[in-house]
């Protein structure tokens, strides 16, 4: 039984964009998005120039109108977790003012920007305990470091097993993802897999409003993928691609999904070899292990990981930390 179990006999936790798949499995947990659904053109513009707006103005103004159905019920937890949907004090603020004595909870998934709205530093006199899971983050900020965790890991590792047995390799690599500050590389990636004989299929989504030079624009789409999609190209592919955005430590997606599906993972992390999921037979590290020798990495049999490691991925190992890490 896992620690966080016996919390929950005891305490009610909300979860603000963060932690679906908890909260299907036990009753005590429910999940919403911090702020609900915009359809209409004119409220989405009202809202763009609410958050824009200085704290002070802020204040005098009720800010819950943009909240989901949790700002009905919040006075019924007394433990609350917010993903990386925050975006100001006022939700804080709105939670502390209807419930003083909710332990709140920020766990931050994404690299945070000096002076960004998620910037811990911005709000300071607030009773709010700080996660992040980058390391270099977490130096920085002075917050604490948990690495995050893979949703399917939640279900049985003999089943996953099961079902990634059933599909075979139709592609050396896949990557998926927004282009952000990393398009060039992406591109000199796919010319390298190019003449080396290494099949890709890159999904690079173009950043809205940005415009590329022609050799990365032909590369570039607009489509989304549904994760259902992705987790099928993953498992078509023998290697996920991961390059990450400039300045990130942290363990993305990426890994614990290599991990997850039994694949292996070329990446431009060189912080990856920190992580307890490696190993040179695994994971291919861009800027240390050469270039030359990448088809052969491909081509060699994946080692297994083992079932100690993988479970410090799992929802459950990410919330016993949180919970109730000293």
């Amino acid at each position: 039984m896992w620690k966080f179990e016996f919390y929950l006999k005891e305490h009610k936790i909300a979860m603000l964009d963060i932690g679906e798949c908890l909260a299907e499995q036990y009753e005590n947990i429910d999940t919403w998005p911090v702020y609900r659904p915009l359809s209409d053109h004119s409220e989405k513009l009202l809202f763009k120039l609410y958050e824009h707006l200085p704290h002070c103005i802020k204040q005098k103004i009720d800010g819950s109108r943009w909240y989901d159905e949790w700002r009905h019920h919040i006075a019924d937890y007394d433990t609350v977790i917010i993903g990386n949907s925050l975006r100001g004090r006022d939700v804080i603020e709105y939670i502390q003012k209807r419930n003083p004595a909710a332990r709140i909870i920020v766990y931050y998934t994404s690299i945070i920007d000096a002076g960004n709205r998620k910037d811990p530093r911005r709000y300071a006199g607030l009773d709010i305990e700080f996660y992040t899971f980058d390391k270099g983050d977490s130096e920085r900020l002075c917050i604490r470091y948990l690495p995050f965790y893979y949703g399917l890991l939640s279900k049985p590792l003999t089943e996953l097993r099961k079902e990634n047995a059933a599909f075979q390799p139709q592609q050396d690599v896949f990557f998926v993802g927004m282009a952000y500050d990393r398009a060039e590389k992406l591109v000199n990636m796919h010319e390298i897999f190019q003449k080396q004989g290494v099949t890709d299929k890159l999904v690079i989504v173009k950043n809205p409003h940005q415009h590329y030079e022609k050799r990365i624009a032909k590369h570039l789409t607009a489509a989304q993928m549904t994760y259902e999609e992705i987790i099928e190209e993953i498992r078509k592919s023998r290697c996920i691609l991961e390059i990450v955005q400039g300045g990130q430590q942290g363990m993305s997606l990426r890994p614990m999904e290599a991990a997850a599906f039994q694949r292996k993972l070329i990446t431009d992390n060189q912080n990856t070899v920190n992580y307890d999921l490696y190993t040179p037979d695994n994971i291919f590290i861009i800027g240390v292990d050469p270039m030359e020798k990448l088809k052969a990495f491909i081509e060699s049999p994946y080692a297994p990981i083992s079932d100690e490691i993988l479970e410090k991925y799992t929802p459950q190992y990410w919330l016993d930390a949180l919970l109730l890490q000293p």
